[in-house]
């Protein structure tokens, strides 16, 4: 059936193509004599006199086709800043979606322009400040074959109005923001991206091709830049807060269940400590416009943002968090390879995992781009850093090592080749008292049309910490491993495929990286075939095959999955896929077959409403070293946006993870997370944000009864407000309650475990 459905798509007509005369992407934009006011308006001379960018082309949904409205850019510049404004019209102003969201937290659903400027025209590496209808920014990196990264902050200006024929915005991006190849005068790649919010369409000033692997390369030229203001700037942003903790103590008892004593941690008194004031900062210097360093002080990373907790039953790997840190998010991008979006699901990882740092206290990094040479380099001294371990290629895990500091430091270098090819180098490396961990690594990329080659390899040198007080894998041993990669893939409008092969070996140890598993060799591929019905219902269809194989390095086999699959696009931001799982799996040396199937789905319809998860149901691997078997359960992970009005959103996740031994039987596992967010801004400058989170887990093959469940409840209020680029005030409050009861010692039931009250202040000064 769905082969059929396939071919007859296939034979739909195709969409009206649209070409635009390539002279027309080679502009040269004038020199402002005054900068303009930013209230939305378009009335300054600026935009009479700027460069005007026309004939805008439909990429998303359609390829090539016309556009659903007209839109128009304008650029200028001066000696300090790059000006730009947009008119989007719209027949129906009422379509128009536009909400008031903290800086880079909401706006998915938003209209939006996305500028996207390739500085040294390298056609690898673009910043991307995007704007909603109401001048609120998001910006970040994009490198090419990775998705666009939205960690950095940028300084920059921006404003914009909804009016009658649609909607204006205006930004003016300072020089000193951006880092561009000194040259007199200077040509930029540059492209402008309009955004439909309620139909998810994209407009691009550039022409964007479907199926292009290179999107960057999909670029016009702005000419003609001269007289640039290019003295040396320094940015300090320095941060007082003013802190609070309480938290519960243990003690330390065991107690006898069924004739056995096991240890558990009695409850005893909460206390709070006096208030203390902390100090600290970060600088930036940027020498050059092609050579920035960065340094921080005492850096404040965790009142903020919170990590969000995450399914810890029937668990064979190690959780990572997501990096938000600001100072490991800037220019992080120079550190790490290019994978594709499949391979982030893969058992192999990546070189340099900055959460691996847990605790810095100081730092330093140094990065420059040059003649296509991008050389970067990180020194951070950790308090108390992570170590991984692995029970052989079957599980891993990782201990802090408190009081046991680390020096970190990392280097890389990629030189640039042919169009958009490169070859890079790179050693990352940790030493602390008696023990280190050193990591060299090679790798490279070479694209031809859709066609991309690329390989990795890496060389490890580790001697372990001696402390078996903490852990049984702190033994003090010497290790040499090796690690490679190589894949090839073909991506096209209608056909995308790809195989790549990897492989670490038992020996391998990268503390810095993220590698979930090592002593195995994989080998996977993917075939994956595209329609586009262009239908008032059907965006697009796809269908998909996803084998892999693993073995023990150098040895058998131990696992495998085949995951066939399809994909409809509904018209309104609303998709659905389903795809069923066979799996082989090894564990323990027992090999187990659990197979299943997977629905995700996602819709967007309103701006009011939006739904998305993903569920898995069948069978699954019970992870137990006493008796590892096969299981049935399921997990789902599903959320849901409520934004009844433009200044306030409710979000809502829930997640649950439940395992038996068969459907009748007993609950092995049971985590139960839920998740609710809510936020209003009063204004653009100042929200407030409340977040509430129960997670409920329970571990039914642990051996110790004091561990077999675990209840959390954690609120927290953030109040901010945004003094200027990159400088924010925050007064906050957090909670954490835990359920203490168990069926052999009772507590007094749910306890007050952690609080925290803070104020917080931070400013930029641009010198």
């Amino acid at each position: 059936m769905i082969a059929a459905m396939a071919l007859a798509l296939l034979t739909l007509a195709p969409d009206s193509i649209v070409t635009k005369d390539t002279s027309s992407l080679h502009v040269n934009i004038p020199r402002a004599m005054h900068a303009p006011v930013l209230d939305g308006r378009l009335d300054d001379a600026i935009w009479r006199e700027a460069a005007q960018l026309t004939d805008f082309i439909q990429g998303e949904p359609l390829d090539q086709a016309p556009p659903a409205e007209k839109s128009i850019g304008y650029v200028a510049y001066d000696a300090r800043y790059l000006y730009f404004a947009f008119r989007a019209f719209e027949r129906n102003p009422k379509l128009i979606r536009a909400t008031i969201f903290p800086r880079e937290h909401g706006g998915d659903t938003d209209d939006r322009v996305t500028l996207i400027i390739d500085t040294f025209l390298d056609k690898r590496r673009a910043y991307e400040f995007k704007i909603t209808p109401l001048g609120i920014q998001n910006d970040g990196i994009k490198i090419e074959g990775l998705p666009g990264d939205p960690s950095p902050d940028f300084v920059w200006y921006s404003t914009g109005r909804v009016d009658e024929q649609g909607w204006v915005v205006e930004a003016m991006i300072p020089w000193a923001s951006l880092r561009f190849p000194n040259a007199d005068p200077l040509s930029i790649g540059f492209n402008v991206v309009r955004v439909y919010g309620r139909s998810g369409e994209k407009d691009a000033w550039a022409p964007r091709k479907r199926g292009n692997p290179c999107e960057i390369c999909e670029e016009g030229v702005l000419a003609g830049i001269t007289g640039i203001d290019r003295h040396r700037t320094v940015d300090l942003l320095p941060f007082v807060s003013g802190s609070q903790l309480g938290a519960r103590k243990f003690g330390f008892d065991s107690a006898a269940v069924n004739g056995a004593y096991y240890p558990y941690s009695p409850a005893l008194s909460f206390a709070t400590s006096r208030p203390i004031t902390t100090v600290g900062g970060d600088v930036r210097f940027a020498p050059t416009s092609a050579i920035v360093f960065n340094g921080t002080f005492n850096p404040d990373f965790s009142q903020v943002e919170a990590d969000d907790d995450q399914v810890r039953v029937n668990q064979r790997f190690t959780l990572f968090q997501t990096e938000r840190r600001p100072f490991f998010l800037e220019a992080k991008d120079i550190f790490v390879n290019v994978r594709g979006d499949e391979e982030s699901r893969t058992n192999l990882g990546d070189f340099f995992y900055s959460r691996a740092v847990v605790d810095p206290s100081a730092g330093a990094r140094i990065t420059s781009n040059r003649n296509g040479l991008t050389v970067g380099s990180l020194y951070v001294r950790d308090h108390s850093p992570s170590y991984f371990y692995y029970n052989g290629y079957e599980t891993s895990g990782a201990v802090q090592l408190v009081d046991m500091p680390a020096q970190v430091a990392v280097a890389r270098v990629r030189k640039d080749v042919l169009a958009d090819s490169y070859f890079g180098a790179g050693f990352f490396g940790r030493q602390m008292s008696r023990a280190h961990n050193a990591v060299g690594t090679a790798d490279f990329l070479l694209r031809r049309r859709g066609i991309t080659l690329s390989g990795e390899g890496a060389l490890t040198d580790d001697v372990a910490p001696r402390n078996s007080s903490l852990s049984s894998y702190l033994d003090g041993a010497r290790r040499r491993g090796k690690y490679y990669r190589g894949r090839v893939l073909h991506s096209g409008s209608k056909l995308f495929y790809s195989a790549t092969v990897s492989g670490a070996d038992a020996g391998f140890r990268d503390e810095l990286g993220r590698f979930p598993r090592v002593g195995i060799e994989r080998y996977s591929g993917r075939i994956e075939v595209k329609q586009y019905p262009n239908s008032r219902l059907l965006q697009g269809t796809s269908q998909w095959i996803n084998v892999s194989r693993t073995n023990r390095y150098g040895g058998g086999a131990l696992d495998y999955t085949i995951d066939p699959g399809f994909t409809v696009r509904f018209q309104r931001r609303s998709y659905i896929s389903f795809n069923g799982h066979v799996e082989l799996v090894t564990l323990f040396g027992t090999p187990i077959r659990p197979d299943g199937a997977f629905v995700e789905f996602g819709s967007d319809p309103w701006q009011t409403f939006g739904i998305g998860g993903t569920v898995y149901f069948g069978q699954r691997e019970i992870v137990d070293p006493a008796n590892p078997r096969r299981g049935v359960g399921y997990f789902a992970n599903v959320h849901l946006i409520l934004r009844p009005v433009p200044q306030g959103s409710v979000e809502l996740r829930g997640q649950r993870s439940m395992h038996r031994d068969d459907w009748s039987g007993p609950y092995l596992d049971d985590a139960r997370i839920v998740h609710i967010k809510g936020s209003y801004q009063f204004s653009r400058e100042l929200g407030l944000r409340l977040i509430g989170e129960r997670s409920n887990q329970f571990n039914g093959i642990s051996p110790n009864p004091f561990a077999r469940h675990s209840v959390r409840n954690t609120g927290s209020a953030l109040l901010s407000y945004e003094l200027g680029p990159a400088s924010f005030l925050y007064a906050g409050y957090s909670n954490t309650n835990q359920d203490l009861e168990n069926p052999v010692v009772t507590t007094a039931g749910s306890l007050r475990t952690e609080s925290l009250l803070f104020l917080k202040i931070s400013y930029l000064f641009r010198l």
